[in-house]
């Protein structure tokens, strides 16, 4: 058999049997990697996109989805490819300039936002991978940060009549006026046995 040699880069590559490399559900960057047509089973063109993520600790994981193609000039559709538009980097001003003539040039190797929700088999559901427009990504990704860290409630103190702030509306009636601290009647949470029997005129 004949010599032979080549090059190959390894880095960062899973080894055969290892299992494929799992992304828990969240709101990840990424890149269009492959935008190619495809016809689904109920036979509708759509468009098949791969989007690798390049958030570093999950960087390489790719993903796919599915945009059907517009059948209509008011097919539902065309909100999830506004989303993908905005998600890619377009304007508002330049989506907004007119027909586009969609095609993956326009797509492939672009930054997107997504949100990723991981598919339980068990469950029977699948992997589903959305296009989000920054703004909605942004705030998503503050939500999950907020879950992620743990909100912590303050109880009350037992007895205590806590304060509760009331805005007064100024003449428009939209805006916020005043705050008045308004304390809460006794009787209600705020005293004892004694102070509630009181407050219902027993004695």
């Amino acid at each position: 058999m004949a010599d032979w040699n080549f090059n190959i880069n390894l880095a960062g590559v899973a080894p055969a049997g290892a299992g494929a490399r799992t992304l828990p559900t969240g709101y990840y960057s990424g890149k269009i990697v492959e935008a190619d047509g495809t016809v689904a089973s109920s036979g509708r063109p759509q468009v098949k996109f791969r989007v690798e993520v390049t958030d570093p600790e999950f960087a390489g994981i790719v993903r796919t989805t599915w945009l059907g193609v517009p059948q209509s000039p008011d097919d539902n559709v065309r909100y999830y490819w506004r989303a993908l538009f905005e998600s890619a980097g377009y304007t508002g001003a330049q989506i907004e300039a007119g027909t586009i003539n969609a095609s993956p040039a326009l797509f492939v190797e672009r930054a997107v936002t997504v949100h990723f929700t991981a598919g339980d088999k068990d469950a029977g559901t699948r992997d589903e991978l959305k296009f989000l427009a920054p703004n909605a990504w942004a705030q998503g990704k503050k939500s999950e940060k907020v879950v992620a860290q743990g909100a912590t409630v303050q109880a009350p103190t037992l007895g205590a009549a806590p304060s509760v702030t009331v805005q007064t509306p100024t003449a428009g009636g939209l805006g916020l006026g005043r705050a008045v601290a308004a304390q809460k009647p006794a009787g209600l949470g705020g005293g004892g046995a004694a102070d509630l029997l009181k407050a219902l005129g027993a004695t």
